[in-house]
């Protein structure tokens, strides 16, 4: 993992499946990359110090979470990143009040585009929109 200290002006990254599920990943060798501006991360487990690490990257526009663990244990820290314009949640049941009420009142300023593992019920969805001043679209995997 020193190796990806080293990548400061890596604009894009993808990790899946390179860690044992149940071992935390190493989330602060993300810290350095200054320059990241997409974060696309699968089958991982992480910690309850992602969000706030990752907050630190003042770059990240893009952050694609897929079937990670452990991310509901910080995941109120999601409101740290106010240059996010797309999130996606491949894991999560947006029927989970908590997921949409924490990401409704996260007041994230630059969020555009949201994508989720199921489709919303209409009083959450226009709950994101209220919510999310930028929010364009809600996308679902499965409708």
């Amino acid at each position: 993992m020193t190796t990806l200290d080293s990548l400061k002006y890596l604009e894009s990254l993808k990790l899946e499946n390179i860690f044992d599920s149940h071992v935390p990943f190493p989330n602060d060798c993300l810290a350095g990359m200054e320059k990241l501006k997409q974060l696309s991360l699968g089958s991982l487990h992480l910690d309850n110090m992602f969000f706030p690490t990752l907050a630190s990257l003042k770059l990240l526009e893009g952050l694609h979470l897929s079937f990670c663990l452990g991310v509901d244990q910080s995941f109120a820290d999601i409101r740290l990143f106010t240059r996010l314009e797309a999130l996606t949640l491949s894991q999560y049941q947006p029927r989970s009040a908590d997921l949409v009420d924490t990401l409704a009142n996260a007041g994230l300023p630059r969020l555009k585009y949201l994508s989720l593992l199921d489709a919303l019920p209409d009083e959450k969805r226009a709950q994101l929109y209220q919510g999310l001043p930028c929010l364009r679209r809600i996308n679902t995997e499965r409708h």
